[in-house]
This record gives C-alpha cells, sequence and structure tokens, in this order.
C-alpha cells in the first residue's frame, strides 16, 4: 500500500462522529478493528504498535520496535516545518507509575528526532493522572470531560512552545482523545493552532448485505 497523509474531511469524518468542521486532523493509513493483523499493512503496524509492554523479553516484542521505527518514518514524509511546530503525543492509558506505562509514541518521536539531527520539537506536555483501562480494550467509552479530567499540563515542558501544535496518535476512532488534547492545550495555549496526526484511522467497513439470491 502506499502511505499518505490524508484529512479528514466531509467524506470520512462521519466515521468519528465527535470531530467537528472546525477539527483539523490527518491520517497516513486505514485500520480495520477486528481484523488482525494479516488483514492489511495499516492493521501489521498498529497490532506492533501496540504490543503491550508485558510482552517484552518476548521473541516476538522485537516487532514493536519495527513498527516504532515505521511510525517514525511515516512523520518523515510529509515534511513538516519543523522550526514552526511542536509535537505533542496523547499520553497512554497507563501513568508514568504503572508497571505497563507504554511510551510508544514517545519513542517514534524520539527516532524522529534523531532522523532529523534532534530538530524535532516534542514533548509530553499533557500527561495522564491515573491510570485507565485501554480504550481499544474497553467496553465503553466514557466522555470528553472525563478524559480532560484526567490530563494536565507539566509545566516544567511549556518554555517557548510553538504557536502550531501537532497532537501525535496512533488511531483515530471516535475522536474523544484529540478533542480532549485540543481543550486542554487550547486552555493553555490560547491562540495556537492545534491539529491532530494519527498514524490510522479507524476505518468502518461498508455493511454487506445477504440476499440470499443462491436460494433462488
Amino acid at each position: 500500500m502506499t502511505w499518505r497523509l490524508t484529512q479528514i474531511d466531509s467524506s470520512n469524518r462521519g466515521d468519528h462522529y465527535l470531530l467537528t468542521d472546525d477539527d483539523e486532523c490527518y491520517f497516513f493509513g486505514e485500520y480495520t478493528a477486528q481484523k488482525g493483523a494479516s488483514h492489511s499493512e495499516s492493521n501489521q503496524l498498529i497490532y506492533n504498535f501496540k504490543k503491550c509492554v508485558s510482552r517484552k523479553g518476548k521473541p516476538e516484542y522485537k516487532y514493536k520496535d519495527v513498527a516504532i521505527s515505521q511510525a517514525a518514518n511515516l512523520l518523515r514524509s510529509p515534511g513538516f516545518d519543523l522550526d514552526q511546530c511542536t509535537f505533542v503525543p496523547v499520553p497512554p492509558s497507563k501513568n508514568k507509575e504503572d508497571s505497563l506505562y507504554d511510551d510508544r509514541l514517545i519513542q517514534a518521536l524520539k527516532v524522529f528526532n534523531s532522523a532529523n539531527g534532534g530538530k524535532v520539537d516534542f514533548r509530553e506536555i499533557v500527561t495522564q493522572m491515573v491510570s485507565t483501562e485501554a480504550s481499544h480494550t474497553a467496553n465503553s467509552r466514557g466522555s470528553v470531560e472525563e478524559l480532560v479530567n484526567l490530563y494536565k499540563i507539566d509545566l516544567t515542558q511549556v518554555e517557548q512552545i510553538k504557536n502550531f501544535i501537532i497532537v501525535f496518535d496512533d488511531v483515530l476512532t471516535t475522536g474523544r482523545h484529540f478533542k480532549a488534547m485540543k481543550q486542554v492545550l487550547l486552555k493553555a495555549f490560547p491562540g495556537s493552532r492545534v491539529i491532530g496526526v494519527f498514524l490510522t484511522r479507524r476505518a468502518i467497513p461498508a455493511p454487506t448485505f445477504d440476499f440470499g439470491l443462491d436460494e433462488l
């Protein structure tokens, strides 16, 4: 497949029902839930990228490192103006004191930074105060406001932040995490341009119908 940074627009915004016309979000590929890693290159990337840190030390964990490098390479392709933007990763569901804390987004940004000679401004400005269940395994998702209440700004990371803030995450689903991040960041840095860049967006397959034609 060809990876290409694509903007969410009126043709697919409905798949991410919390997004509105004033939300600027982009993605590289499409992830199809419940189809497994073999379904597509996007699925394989996300499956490996999200591999739980509890698997560290197992033979298959090397594929997480491969996915992190692939994610960093995707970020290189659009040619971001690195002098004008600050990358802010969405915090993982587990906080830093949790044994299952997964800094995969930070690791991808570190590789991206290294490949660009240390010119990438990336910071963990937003942190999550308590651990929660990961969205992709939870039976239900909370509201944007509930997520906002879990987030806090790390004041040690805010000096000379750029006015163009890129929220970085792996999968765009409902848009809940982006909306919460945008709300928190705009409150702290009013007047900033806040966009979302995602490795993939969740694709919703078109429905199929069985009309029983083979029985006619």
